[in-house]
């Protein structure tokens, strides 16, 4: 039997993810690939927390390595290194929020998506003046054609963080499948003006 191929090209947190998730949905076998973002902080943090023994890291280490992991598309080290993580039980709010969060993006990836789902609400309850999540769950919404759930979460995010990318460029998508161009252009220009901001910075907030 012939299988069908999509290979995505920046399948990142918006746009180029929301493509890929679609095609697998339609049983397509999908490849993405990402531009690395933040790769120096990212190693250097990952690099840290190697350096480190498995019995003396921190939560914060293994969130720095599934953030690497993230960002290189490893799916399962996305998934080890979040559960690891929140085996150590956090007791910084944001950094146990932050790992729920990634632990549902790596299922996300996979096309889990009813888990990914619940666990960017878990993320959301635990922190809920975190943007991530309320964006991870908007795209979610957004890639199962719900575009007014997708909105409301976009919008928090963007409430939440204004120079945070992402969500504007999904806020965008969401207003264009609508038939909404003057609303999707204003967003899209705001992501111009924004940082492609990645939880890599959580590591060193209070």
């Amino acid at each position: 039997m012939e299988k069908k191929v999509c290979l995505v090209i920046g399948a990142g947190d918006a746009t180029g993810g929301a493509i890929a998730r679609r095609f697998a949905r339609e049983g397509y076998h999908t490849c993405m690939t990402r531009r690395v973002r933040h790769i120096d902080e990212l190693e250097k943090l990952a690099e840290d927390a190697r350096s480190r023994e498995e019995n003396q890291r921190a939560p914060e280490d293994y969130l720095a390595l599934a953030n690497e992991a993230y960002e290189k598309s490893k799916c399962s080290d996305v998934l080890a290194f979040s559960l690891a993580g929140l085996q150590l039980a956090p007791t910084d709010k944001r950094t146990k929020s932050t790992l729920i969060y990634r632990l549902g993006t790596g299922y996300d990836d996979l096309g889990e998506v009813s888990l990914a789902k619940r666990l960017y609400q878990e993320s959301i309850k635990e922190k809920p003046d975190l943007p991530f999540p309320h964006n991870g769950l908007g795209k979610l919404y957004y890639s199962q054609e719900k575009p007014e759930e997708a909105e409301i979460h976009l919008k928090q995010a963007i409430f939440l963080d204004p120079n945070y990318a992402h969500p504007h460029n999904n806020l965008g998508n969401v207003y264009l499948s609508q038939g909404k161009q003057i609303e999707a252009e204003e967003c899209y220009k705001k992501t111009s003006h924004s940082i492609p901001m990645t939880p890599v910075h959580t590591t060193a907030w209070a």
